[in-house]
Order: C-alpha cells, then sequence, then structure tokens
C-alpha cells in the first residue's frame, strides 16, 4: 500500500515507463498533438472553407470599440477599454452606456494602475502595452515553474505550448482582461498549500479571490484536508480584503457593494432575475455542456429543444454538479496530492458560474504545472522526463491509469483546442469548437478521477487486511 497523499502509477522498468515514461510526458505528448491537429484544421478550414478559426476559437463576435480608447491595430482589448471608461468615474457600476458591470472592486484595481500610468506619462497605448506584457508574464508563470531546471529544448515546448501559445492565454490577452493576473496567486496558493505553508496559501489565495471572487471558492480546500483553523482564516481574509477594495470608490459606499453583487450574480442575463445565461457561442461554463447534452439528447428524441430544463434552472444545475465535484475531492482527499487538489478546486471555481468565457481556463495552466511537476519533490537538472503529481507512488492501478489519462486529455483540449468546419450558426463565418463541452468534461474528468482513486485505495486496504 502506498503512502497517504500519493497517486499510483505504473511501475519503474513497466511498458509505460519504457514507451512514456510519465503522466507528465504523455500531457506533453498529448498537447503537442492536440495543437499539431489545430493547427492543421485551422489551415484547412480557413483555406479552404473561408471561415474565421480564431474569432471562433478566442472570442465569437466582433465588437466595437469606444471613441478615444487605446488600440492596436483594429482592436481594442474589450475587457481592458471598458475599464477606462469606469474606473475614474465616482460610481463604476452605474456609467451610462456601459450596461451591466459585472466586476468588483477589487478587480478592477489591476485595469486602475496601468491606466493612471499611461495618464501619467501621457500615453494611453503605453498603458496598454505595460499592461499586456504584465499579463503575458503572470500568464506564463505556471509554464516558466514547470519547466524550470530541464534542458533548453523541454522549456521551450512547456513555455510556448502551457505558456504564451496556450489558448486560454491567448484569449486573455486578446480580451485584456484581469484574469490573468490572478495565475501567479493561484500557482503560489498551489504549492503553498501542498509544501503546509498555510499563512502563505492564504495570502495567495485571498489575492486572488481580489482579482475574480469566485475563486474563494478554493477556500474549501483548507476545510477538506482538515486545517480548520486556516480554513476560517481564509474566509476571513477573503471578505475583508475585498471589502475593503470598495473603499477606492468610497461615494457611495455601500450602495455600490449591492450593485456589485447584482452585476455579478446577474452577469449575462441583462441584468434581471431570470435564468437564460446558457447558450453564448462563447460559454464554456459547467451549466453549458450540461446544456448542450440535454439540447442533443431531446433533438435525438424529437422533443421540444427549444425549452430545456438547464436553460431554465442553470445555476441549480451548475451547483449540483459543484456539489457532486467537492464531494468527490473529499471522498479522494487522502489519496490525492494537495496541489492537485487545491488546483481542482481553483478550476471548478472559475467555471462554475453559469456565463463563462474561454478566458477563465487560464485556471487549468496550474493544473497543468502540477501534473508536469511536483512542487513537493525536487527536480533533477538532466531529468528530460517530467513527474508531477499523478506520478508519485509505486503500484500498477489500471483504474487511476485510465482516469488520468481522461484527465490528461482534457487538461490537452483545454489548452489547446479541437475545431470543426461546421458553423456555429448558420451563414456565419465562426466555427464549432470543443469549447463549449469543456465545462462538463471537467466535471467526469474530476469526478472518474477521484472516485477511481479512492475506491482503488479502498481495495488496497481491503487486500492488505
Amino acid at each position: 500500500m502506498t503512502e497517504e497523499g500519493v497517486v499510483a502509477t505504473p511501475s519503474r522498468g513497466s511498458w509505460w515507463q519504457v514507451s512514456i515514461g510519465s503522466y507528465g510526458n504523455l500531457l506533453v505528448i498529448a498537447v503537442v498533438a492536440v495543437a499539431t491537429l489545430f493547427w492543421l484544421s485551422t489551415y484547412v478550414i480557413i483555406h479552404y472553407f473561408s471561415r474565421d478559426v480564431f474569432t471562433s476559437v478566442l472570442y465569437a463576435g466582433v465588437e466595437p470599440c469606444w471613441p478615444g480608447v487605446p488600440t492596436i491595430g483594429y482592436h481594442c482589448f474589450g475587457d481592458f477599454s471598458v475599464m477606462r471608461l469606469v474606473v475614474f468615474s465616482a460610481d463604476p457600476w452605474d456609467v451610462p452606456g456601459v450596461g451591466t458591470w459585472n466586476y468588483p472592486a477589487s478587480g478592477m484595481i489591476p485595469s486602475l494602475i496601468f491606466i493612471a500610468i499611461g495618464k501619467l506619462v501621457g500615453s494611453d497605448k503605453a498603458g496598454l502595452l505595460l499592461y499586456l506584457g504584465a499579463a503575458m508574464v503572470s500568464l506564463a508563470f505556471p509554464a516558466y515553474w514547470a519547466a524550470r531546471y530541464r534542458p533548453l529544448t523541454a522549456r521551450i515546448v512547456i513555455w510556448s505550448s502551457f505558456g504564451i501559445l496556450s489558448v486560454p492565454t491567448l484569449m486573455a490577452l486578446d480580451r485584456g482582461n484581469v484574469v490573468a493576473f490572478a495565475v501567479p496567486a493561484i500557482m503560489i496558493a498551489v504549492f503553498a498549500f501542498a509544501r503546509g505553508a498555510n499563512a502563505t496559501a492564504v495570502i495567495a489565495l485571498s489575492a486572488a479571490a481580489l482579482v475574480k471572487p469566485q475563486f474563494a471558492f478554493a477556500v474549501l480546500a483548507f476545510l477538506i484536508v482538515a486545517r480548520y483553523r486556516w480554513f476560517f482564516i481564509s474566509i476571513g481574509a477573503v471578505i475583508v480584503s475585498n471589502l475593503a477594495a470598495f473603499l477606492l470608490w468610497p461615494a457611495h459606499f455601500p450602495s455600490t457593494l449591492v450593485k456589485a453583487v447584482n452585476g455579478i450574480l446577474f452577469f449575462g442575463n441583462g441584468g434581471t432575475s431570470g435564468l437564460t445565461r446558457v447558450g453564448p457561442p462563447t460559454n464554456s461554463s459547467i451549466a453549458e455542456g450540461i446544456y448542450l447534452v440535454e439540447f442533443w439528447t431531446r433533438q435525438a428524441l424529437g422533443l421540444d429543444a427549444k425549452h430545456t430544463f438547464v436553460a431554465a434552472h442553470d445555476t441549480l444545475v451548475s451547483g449540483i454538479a459543484v456539489v457532486l465535484v467537492v464531494a468527490a475531492i473529499w471522498f479522494a482527499r487522502r489519496r490525492m496530492s494537495p496541489a492537485l487538489l487545491i488546483a481542482m478546486l481553483f478550476l471548478i471555481s472559475a467555471i462554475a458560474v453559469p456565463t463563462t468565457f474561454t478566458y477563465y481556463y487560464v485556471a487549468a495552466l496550474p493544473v497543468a504545472a502540477v501534473v508536469l511537476r511536483d512542487p513537493t519533490a525536487p527536480v533533477h537538472a538532466d531529468s528530460r522526463v517530467f513527474t508531477g503529481v499523478l506520478d508519485q507512488g509505486s503500484t500498477p492501478r489500471w483504474p487511476v491509469m485510465i482516469a488520468s489519462v481522461f484527465l490528461i486529455l482534457t487538461l490537452a483540449v483545454t489548452v489547446s483546442r479541437i475545431v470543426l468546419a461546421t458553423p456555429v450558426v448558420p451563414n456565419t463565418p465562426y466555427v464549432q469548437t470543443n469549447g463549449e463541452l469543456l465545462g462538463i468534461q471537467w466535471v467526469v474528468a474530476v469526478l472518474w478521477f477521484c472516485l477511481a482513486v479512492r475506491l482503488t485505495r479502498r481495495r488496497e486496504s481491503e487486500l492488505a487486511a
């Protein structure tokens, strides 16, 4: 029987070690293979079918730019540009022409800093370029950490495939979204939590929740591993830090707090209370994936596909899925690496909101990083084998192997994409991708992996007895 907190993999000298080497190596192979398929299919679809693949993958639809905002060519990096219109207002949640504002006060701070720098130097474009540079460095941090101490060739592959050329990274940069700045905080929280540095983990988790409040969901990691004191400390830190950020816009507090909460809760449905947020082409949430399964099932059975249960109850369905995932993680907690446990919680928290765009999958980059490199294990400078949290232990167990492979394939199609020539909407240049199914795929991957790990451990206990 292996030690607690360890996932079993095949023993040294087995066919796995000879042909693949490690789960980390398998992830690199899978991502490179999917990326190669993506670029080949992109060439064919653009050249032969005249479809707009890049817009379909990054952000379906071309949006107009506001007058006076900094641009590069015709592109205005929409999420950053709209910040320029609101951050210097006394009440950013009530600016005419902007619509429902779904950012908390803390989420505007990164943009505020770089917009202020641009105004200070007299060039809004300088502020934009500095913002994009800082965002790129933030997004590349997990790949840099995972590739550290590796040979140069391996580092280049990791930096490109899991860093600057990954689809979530490109979309976060394309939109200029602040979620990019949460990635280093998530990464630090992951390996601090794995190493038992609870205070550092709380600080990093609070920093991630400042950028996007849903990342506060990861405080459950402390509860799951029975670090109860730090669980309550982390809750307090998240609440206090998020409320303190509203002091930057004190004029209409606390009404601004109410407006911010409403904007977050009702984002994607026009600010009303109806649950109609499922369905936009770029939605990659858990609810969207479940909705599509129900939609296609109804179509196949000849039933009404226009009015579905999930579309009417997306928040409820998403909540049930999240509860099942958390229960599965708790069920397998003694058998999982703490790094993988909290990284999964960060990712699930990112895609639990019924309207989730692809850039939120930057939360998958820390998951990929810990699969490539175990934060609690030393790395040999000359090692050409990527050994991460899935490569601990020495006992081969097929259920865990199969579940781990599916988890790795899910990571691969998240970091890259699968595209089809089929239009997402008739008579438009935008094509179908696997992005809309990523939410449900991740739910299945996490549930399957956790159950396989836990049931394998139970079987080992019975055999040992």
